[in-house]
């Protein structure tokens, strides 16, 4: 996917709808939601350039687990090396090129399906069979390796290995992220959607209040208070968020009780953030969660949705029960949004679209799309 040189005046221009404070802001024009250009571009400025959160620890936990994955089209390895530590990779075998590592599991080395090339679990090429010469004469070589991080339990890298530390990255988050303490859970399940729009619509609607009365009512939408308010946002210049609602803004959500997250004071609670470019978080009183959104093309996107909780939730009556009406829960709020991101999608391709102005409900999505505005037009 080679990326264009710059975008056309034009769609800088259209960029610009989304600078204003608020009200004046209206929301970007549908051809960025459409163009194959655009999606180019968003892989080469954002995804090759920004941390990104691409698993638990535990995925990996012991020396030689691995997982895959796909990042805008480019295949990465998330391992444990021999030596314990977690390390990523560009999934590419240095011959041609072919995807050396498939799915998941644990190994104590790769071997590519093509010429049998082989590789240890941190990406170095230890075998070249009928061809030892090109081990002699070319000394150490590995698959192109990704800069790795490690926060609260995830695991984040990065392409661009002159890209700004990873410290400096999560530094804001830190202190104002006190009730996200992931570092203390596991992972209770994991889900796996196939949305069927353009990965930034999914962003937004994740961030979106205003929606929550219309499309959720009978499911999450019922216990927010939200009205002419402003919401309580703190936004950080990385393009991440953060919002804390208490018991005036939010009741307790009954409909699935686990135990009291144990860092948290009594009484109802609810948080949601963002970090740019693609994660979205949550906190409620029993729970954790976090989605990471991936562009799939122009017009789909996969969801994935981490649910996490302290160990002591794992051992309550009925655990297996409880948490696949969780799972069930989730699940129907995805199908509920659904409906309407479809619809979006379609209009992003309308003659007729004119993109409305960014209401208050909507300063979570506003915070997050003037910094995508700024990073695709830099």
């Amino acid at each position: 996917m080679n990326a264009p040189a710059e975008l056309p005046r034009d769609w800088n221009d259209a960029l610009s709808c989304i600078e204003p404070p608020r009200p004046d802001a209206h929301f970007l024009p549908g051809e960025l939601y459409v163009s194959p250009d655009v999606l180019r571009m968003e892989k080469s400025r954002i995804f090759m350039k920004n941390w990104l959160c691409v698993a638990r620890e535990e995925e990996v936990a012991k020396p030689g687990d691995y997982m895959t994955l796909r990042i805008v089209g480019e295949p990465v390895v998330v391992a444990r090396d021999a030596d314990g530590k977690v390390v990523s990779y560009v999934n590419m075998c240095l011959h041609r090129g072919v995807e050396v590592v498939q799915g998941c599991g644990n190994a104590k080395r790769f071997n590519c399906p093509y010429h049998a090339w082989t590789y240890d679990t941190a990406g170095k090429l230890i075998g070249t069979p009928l061809v030892p010469e090109v081990l002699a004469d070319n000394g150490e070589q590995r698959m192109r390796p990704l800069r790795t991080a490690t926060w609260r339990g995830w695991i984040f890298v990065n392409f661009d290995l002159s890209a700004s530390p990873f410290e400096e990255y999560i530094k804001p988050f830190e202190e104002d992220l006190w009730y996200y303490r992931t570092g203390e859970c596991r992972i209770a399940d994991k889900l796996v959607f196939d949305v069927p729009c353009n990965w930034k619509f999914v962003a937004e609607n994740i961030s979106d209040y205003y929606h929550l009365k219309a499309v959720h009512g009978a499911s999450s939408g019922q216990f927010y208070q939200l009205g002419k308010e402003e919401l309580p946002l703190r936004g950080y210049p990385s393009g991440g968020s953060s919002v804390v609602f208490d018991s005036s803004l939010r009741t307790q959500d009954t409909i699935l009780p686990f135990p009291q997250l144990p860092w948290l004071k009594e009484g109802a609670f609810s948080a949601k953030g963002a970090i740019f470019p693609n994660v979205n978080f949550w906190c409620g009183l029993d729970s954790l969660r976090m989605w990471h959104i991936w562009p799939q093309g122009t017009d789909r996107a996969q969801a994935v949705c981490y649910v996490l909780m302290p160990e002591a939730s794992f051992s309550v009556p009925d655990f297996a029960a409880k948490l696949e009406k969780y799972r069930r829960y989730v699940t129907a709020i995805i199908d509920e949004d659904k409906l309407t991101l479809t619809s979006l999608q379609r209009a992003a391709s309308s003659d007729f679209l004119r993109p409305g102005r960014v209401t208050h409900l909507e300063a979570m999505v506003h915070h997050l799309m003037r910094h995508y505005a700024k990073v695709m037009a830099a």
